[in-house]
C-alpha cells in the first residue's frame, strides 16, 4: 500500500512541470494572410503590429510574421522562460527585445546585414519575459518561429486522483493495524 502511495505522489509531482511550446505560424497563416492577433491564444500568445508572411527565402519554413517600420509584439499570457526564435532580417538592422509584465528590458540583441538577409536563431537567457518585440531601423524584420517555456500546472487525470485516494486509504488500514498490535 505504501508503495502504490509513493507511486500516486510522483505521479502528481511529475503532473507539475514546464512544458515547451513551439509556434511555427504555418497553421493559421496559410488560411489567411492577415495581420494576426489573437490565434495563438490557446498556445499562450497574443500579436500585436504584425503581419503573416509566405517566402520561400525563408529557409527555415517559409513562413512567419513580419513588421515593416514599427515594433512587432509578440505579448505572453503568463511569463515564460527560456524563449529562442528563428528570424529573419531582410535589410537594415533588426533589433529583437525582451519586456517584462513593467516592460523593463531584459535583454535585447540585433542582426545587421551587410550584404543580403541574415537568418539566424537566438535564445534569450531571461526567465519571466512577458513580451518580444521586434523592430527594423529599416526594411523588414521576420519571426519564424517560437519556442518557449512556460510554467504550467497540470490537472491530475481522475485516475490518478483515485490511486492517490487508494494509497492514502491504504496507508490509513495499514496505521490501524500496526497501532492494534502495540
Amino acid at each position: 500500500m505504501v508503495k502504490k502511495l509513493l507511486v500516486a505522489t510522483a505521479l502528481l509531482s511529475a503532473a507539475s512541470v514546464c512544458s515547451a511550446n513551439v509556434i511555427t505560424f504555418g497553421e493559421h497563416a496559410l488560411p489567411n494572410l492577415s495581420h494576426p492577433t489573437t490565434e495563438w491564444a490557446s498556445q499562450g500568445i497574443t500579436l500585436a503590429d504584425v503581419y503573416y508572411y509566405l517566402d520561400s527565402r525563408d529557409t527555415f519554413d517559409g513562413v512567419g510574421i513580419s513588421v515593416l517600420n514599427s515594433p512587432g509584439k509578440v505579448l505572453f499570457t503568463a511569463p515564460v522562460s527560456n524563449l529562442s526564435i528563428d528570424f529573419w532580417v531582410i535589410s537594415g538592422t533588426g533589433t529583437y527585445s525582451i519586456f517584462d509584465a513593467a516592460h523593463n528590458l531584459l535583454e535585447s540583441f540585433s542582426a545587421t546585414v551587410t550584404s543580403v538577409e541574415v537568418l539566424g536563431s537566438h535564445t534569450f537567457a531571461s526567465s519571466s519575459i512577458a513580451s518580444l518585440e521586434f523592430k527594423p531601423d529599416f526594411g523588414r524584420d521576420q519571426v519564424s518561429t517560437l519556442r518557449f517555456d512556460a510554467a504550467t500546472r497540470a490537472v491530475p487525470e481522475p485516475a490518478t486522483l483515485g490511486l492517490l485516494g487508494l494509497g492514502l486509504i491504504g496507508l490509513a488500514v495499514a496505521r490501524k493495524r500496526c497501532a492494534a498490535k502495540i
